[in-house]
């Protein structure tokens, strides 16, 4: 039989490590603080929008301007989320934080999971070992298989569309921007490529096909990029600003580049990792002057 080297070994377990850990932040960053150390609960209610249950922020003053979040896999009832909405009713929009997954969005639990995989930035005990990534990466693939074969991104473009309608008709909005994070991204550059649906988007640490969602927009959308995400690589990144700029596309798209991040740092980030604290507030300026810009 023939021997492996050491070397070998060190090479196949390394990039074995590299594969789990992009796995993992499939579900968002491991050192993701959902739920922990926030210093207040969401001040919104939930109510029946377009056949679906959606957690709804209001603004003090009625408003003609709407913001549809599309979520992350974690859905509409994780606080992190609706916080952001609370935030956004703060500076004036409707905001209604929609159900995409009929009651099925991967459980919390899961957070507290992801430190195994790939480790939290920073922690002096160093990254978690192979076979801490290798037995809770098996833990967890009976529920991502079972998710994603049911709720493939271009299925919950319908029931978006039918959340923004109700809106429009019920709720007396005239302009509805949507942003999305990670998975709920992707179905907003569909509905971006369809005339009249929404009047602007914005999409955070989102999937992004190029150049399929970067040139055949509708309508004008914002991209918050993180440094390290599976999700829009460099090259893609560069690929895309490349098209903006031969194309001359920056009045109607940008991207905004955050250094030092990972994959979910907008929605999920630890507030006590200064850098990521930062990166996730101006994430939201950005986002919500976005918005005034182009709804007000």
């Amino acid at each position: 039989m023939q021997r492996v080297s050491q070397q070998q070994q060190t090479k196949t377990r390394i990039s074995y490590s590299r594969a789990l850990t992009s796995a993992a932040l499939a579900l968002g960053p491991a050192w993701s603080a959902a739920e922990k150390g926030q210093k207040r609960p969401p001040s919104g209610e939930y109510i029946q929008i377009g056949g679906v249950e959606a957690y709804v922020a209001k603004p003090k003053e009625p408003s003609k301007e709407a913001i549809v979040i599309s979520t992350d896999v974690f859905g509409h009832r994780l606080s992190n989320v609706q916080l952001i909405a609370d935030a956004f009713a703060k500076d004036g929009f409707l905001t209604v934080v929609p159900d995409m997954f009929n009651g099925g969005a991967l459980p919390r639990w899961m957070l507290d999971a992801l430190p195994k995989i790939s480790g939290i930035p920073g922690d002096p005990a160093g990254p978690p070992s192979l076979f801490s990534r290798i037995t809770t990466v098996l833990s967890l693939a009976p529920f991502l298989l079972w998710f994603n074969i049911r709720n493939r991104p271009g299925t919950k473009v319908p029931l978006l569309e039918a959340v923004i309608k109700e809106v429009k008709e019920k709720h007396g909005i005239t302009k509805v921007g949507m942003i999305g994070y990670c998975y709920g991204g992707t179905p907003i550059f569909m509905i971006a490529k369809k005339e009249g649906v929404i009047d602007t988007f914005v999409v955070a640490h989102s999937q992004v096909s190029v150049p399929a969602d970067i040139n055949t927009n509708k309508v004008p959308g914002l991209i918050i990029a993180a440094e390290a995400d599976f999700a829009f690589s460099d090259k893609a990144r560069e690929q895309a600003q490349e098209i903006i700029e031969k194309e001359s596309l920056a009045d109607r798209l940008r991207i905004k580049y955050f250094p030092g991040t990972f994959h979910g740092f907008a929605v999920r980030g630890d507030d006590k990792v200064e850098l990521i604290k930062k990166a996730k507030e101006e994430a939201f300026h950005d986002a919500s002057q976005w918005f005034k810009e182009h709804l007000k």
